[in-house]
């Protein structure tokens, strides 16, 4: 279950009913999958199944990818607390022979996922890997799946050489992909509930309130806060890397050139408590020019207690009696309530649990809010030109070498 509220004015009823309205007409138009893909599961399922049997001897999966084709499949497996994922997505000669020293290759299943299908730094992994592990073309179906689009020279290879291989739609964006076979398949393959996060995912869609909150805040950022600063305030360990999500969600979304001018949200990714100690500093005294978005969950029961020690009574011990989990969400509520007293624009959203299902509401939510922020913004909000400029000045660096 997921509780949310918002610290800041909030726009007119009209203007909440013309952008779901507006939203609807995006979806309905079939140009941005990201929207059906929780409805387009049960489709996919039975290869999800076949995938599971046919790779039964595997226990660990390492997954190659970049961006959008890893961090978000990242993000959930580090929620969930899943260890037999790896993964390589980045260019780290370091982060390479880590890996390839733990995993055993027969016990190991490694993911390609690459949308174009020829992302030069999980091709050049690929390549690596088939040479280091001594692979031939034929031995190749027995370690490696493939994930990308349709009428791509890896997904010729992939059929060609009858290596397992799923597809990813034109029309979905890699950063908004992590709910299709992108994020799924290796999910599924290491043992998560992709069911209920599914689920969640599709409570998010048909949750209303939601739905105006979300245009409230949407509404909020690109107004008031456009040309500033988005920053996610979670009070939860296993939210780092869905931290590191949201930020290539919202950069690489939002950050773009209308009509010759440069427009765009910054997101700052925080950890609490640890960045009270810090960032908070500026957010309190410095400019306001800063949303503040706080994630936390409720205390859970298992949770260790905070005991005295005999000899210590003379320090503060406020937090003896409590929990861990007590300490964190008292922390989590003290800086929202320092943040709100300053007067600076504020939501919270509060979940029950660290589950699957709360993962997928999450997932789809913030998908939403950039999705909204988007069409306020008159911007394209599903395309990267910035990114593949520089893509194509590394193609003529290594060419010309």
């Amino acid at each position: 279950m997921i509780n949310y509220e918002g610290y800041f004015e909030k726009t007119s009823k009209e203007i909440i009913n013309d952008y779901i309205n507006r939203m609807n007409t995006e979806r309905q138009s079939g140009e941005v999958g990201f929207y059906d893909l929780p409805l387009e599961f049960e489709i996919g399922i039975s290869k999800l199944k076949k995938a599971k049997e046919n790779f039964k001897n595997k226990s660990h999966f390492v997954v190659l990818g970049m961006g959008g084709s890893s961090v978000g499949t990242r993000a959930i497996a580090s929620f969930l607390g899943i260890k037999n994922i790896d993964f390589l997505d980045n260019i780290s000669t370091t982060l390479f022979n880590e890996i390839l020293e733990k995993i055993s290759l027969e016990k190991t299943l490694f993911i390609l996922v690459s949308k174009s299908g020829n992302t030069i730094e999980c091709i050049s992994y690929f390549r690596i890997l088939c040479d280091k592990l001594n692979l031939s073309i034929n031995e190749l179906r027995h370690h490696f799946i493939g994930i990308c689009m349709k009428e791509t020279k890896l997904y010729e290879f992939l059929q060609t050489n009858e290596i397992m291989h799923f597809n990813l739609d034109e029309n979905v964006s890699g950063r908004f992909s992590v709910l299709s076979n992108v994020g799924l398949v290796p999910l599924y393959l290491a043992g998560a509930d992709v069911e209920s996060i599914i689920n969640g995912a599709k409570a998010c869609m048909s949750d209303t309130l939601a739905r105006k909150h979300i245009i409230n805040l949407a509404y909020t950022l690109t107004t008031k806060m456009i040309n500033k600063n988005y920053v996610l305030f979670t009070y939860c360990e296993e939210l780092r890397h869905f931290n590191e999500w949201f930020v290539q969600l919202v950069a690489e979304s939002l950050g773009k050139f209308k009509e010759y001018k440069r427009v765009g949200l910054t997101p700052i990714s925080l950890i609490g408590p640890k960045d009270q100690h810090s960032f908070l500093q500026l957010i309190i005294e410095g400019p306001k020019d800063k949303f503040v978005e706080f994630i936390r969950i409720k205390p859970s029961e298992n949770s260790p207690k905070i005991k005295p020690i005999k000899g210590l009574e003379n320090l503060e011990n406020q937090s003896v009696g409590h929990s861990l989990d007590e300490l964190l969400y008292a922390q989590s509520k003290s800086c929202l309530d320092a943040i709100k007293a300053e007067g600076i624009d504020t939501s919270l959203i509060e979940l029950d649990s660290k589950s699957a299902y709360n993962i997928g509401y999450l997932i789809y939510y913030y998908e939403l809010v950039v999705g909204a922020c988007g069409l306020m913004m008159g911007i394209n909000t599903y395309n990267q030109p910035g990114v593949e400029s520089a893509k194509k000045l590394l193609k003529v660096l290594l060419t010309t070498k």
